[in-house]
């Protein structure tokens, strides 16, 4: 019977935790010098520090080292809370032995080193668990039971990035499913007897139920042959497509589940100071450093076509707020700039035009927004109003993006959804990102969102940027 090796593969993270502690520990130690600490204080500090490291390491075995779908800004946030939980209990055991010869110059040459050498030491050790998982190393066999959206949106995500390590072998139903519907991304079993046959032969970490829970009797059945073959049984609710939020469960009296929606992280006042902080000190040192671009570029306008140097439209913002927002002209001066949308080749654009939003250098002026509080730096992009008004009333959910503020780039944009918007369903896959995004922010998902586009705008791999 094939098992996994995830619980071994838990402890030797867990151990490599503990290793980059005790490193921390001697890099502060040979920076501080321990002339003045005898032998016992040594051995005292040092086992302060690794019992320190129990409630640090369980906190990672259940927050980082257990879950194969993280990704990394989530992986980097955990382990820096994971510092500052060990940072706590350290100085609350000094504290109760009353061990008070440590310089806070030690301390914090700790705590700043180790919080540089344990999310670098959990996000290599990831990369390479990633890796093995890659190459077939520490998989889950899975089957998924209903061939309908919920399952087949499932399997996608499991697949989605082969060093989650997930397999799945194969849908069941009691329904053949549809020819007309597209080919499934794993093989059909067949019905329930069809399972139980081959769990008979084949040995499977998890099954999935993903029908509706209006066949109780079909879900009973798929439990027992999972106990049977001692296979881990998950129920998947069907809340749709849209449904990217997280959940958690509660109880209502002794037995009965409820599962809830959770806020998205920004309606939380904290996160919103720390976003709204960082839009301010980002789009001041930006715009304080604007006149090295300012002049080049006025000139380079100038000389393009006649006309002004800014341009403003009218765009839909925060919970549908009209604003101003500003650019670089890159077009001729034309009536059609508010309501027609820019298209590969357009004959409106100048060539200097062409440059600057290649470049993305005509989105500049709108760090101007960003300090004024009508824009963030990352954020669903802000469409025209215009586009608003239609996509409303066509595209379920999608004002739900005007939740937060609008930004200059974001999820959907370093995903590859940007540019024009010709058919409908490019603009249900930019919803589908901005909706993830919005869900799933974190700081840390701001800054690896800047970096990648960044990294996309110099290598020239965004190919819709036009």
């Amino acid at each position: 019977m094939p098992r996994t090796t995830g619980g071994i593969i838990k402890y030797l993270m867990a151990a490599a935790d503990v290793v980059s502690c005790n490193v921390a520990l001697a890099v502060a130690l040979l920076i501080t010098g321990n002339d003045h600490l005898t032998a016992h204080d040594m051995k005292l500090m040092v086992l302060s520090l690794n019992v320190a490291l129990i409630p640090t390491v369980i906190y990672l075995m259940r927050r980082v080292h257990s879950s194969r779908a993280l990704y990394m800004d989530r992986v980097v946030g955990r382990t820096l809370i994971a510092v500052v939980i060990h940072a706590i209990t350290f100085l609350s055991l000094l504290w109760f032995l009353d061990f008070n010869i440590l310089s806070y110059r030690f301390l914090w040459i700790l705590y700043g080193t180790l919080a540089v050498i344990l999310p670098l030491e959990v996000v290599v050790s990831r990369l390479v668990l990633k890796r093995y998982r890659r190459n077939g190393g520490n998989s889950v066999r899975a089957i998924i039971v209903g061939t309908g959206e919920t399952g087949r949106r499932l399997a996608k995500e499991m697949s989605s990035d082969e060093g989650f390590g997930y397999h799945v072998v194969g849908f069941v139903d009691d329904e053949t499913p549809d020819s007309l519907q597209p080919e499934l991304p794993a093989q059909f079993l067949g019905d329930l007897k069809d399972m139980e046959r081959f769990l008979e032969t084949h040995y499977v970490h998890h099954i999935y139920f993903t029908k509706s829970t209006d066949r109780p009797h079909m879900m009973d059945e798929t439990i027992r042959i999972a106990d049977d073959h001692m296979s881990q049984f998950y129920f998947v609710p069907s809340l749709g497509r849209w449904a990217s939020r997280k959940y958690y469960l509660s109880n209502r009296g002794n037995t009965l589940p409820v599962l809830s929606f959770r806020q998205n992280p920004l309606s939380r006042p904290l996160n919103r100071f720390i976003k709204r902080g960082f839009d301010i000190v980002f789009s001041s040192i930006v715009l304080i450093c604007s006149p090295l671009v300012l002049i080049p570029v006025a000139i380079g306008i100038k000389l393009s076509s006649p006309g002004p140097i800014f341009f403003k439209q009218r765009r839909s913002g925060y919970m549908g707020q009209e604003f101003d927002c500003w650019k670089f002209r890159s077009m001729r001066v034309n009536n059609a700039s508010n309501s027609s949308q820019t298209s590969r080749n357009d004959p409106r654009i100048t060539k200097f035009g062409a440059f600057m939003r290649k470049t993305n250098i005509d989105e500049l002026p709108q760090f101007w927004n960003v300090l004024k509080g009508d824009m963030s730096v990352v954020g669903p992009r802000p469409n025209m109003v215009s586009l608003t008004d239609y996509y409303s009333g066509v595209i379920d959910k999608y004002m739900l993006r005007h939740t937060v503020k609008p930004g200059l780039t974001g999820w959907a944009q370093v995903n590859g959804s940007r540019g024009a918007m010709d058919e409908d369903w490019q603009m249900e896959e930019r919803i589908k990102h901005d909706m993830w995004y919005i869900a799933h922010w974190t700081f840390l998902l701001d800054m690896k969102i800047i970096v990648r586009t960044v990294f996309n705008t110099l290598s020239g791999r965004d190919q819709n940027a036009y």
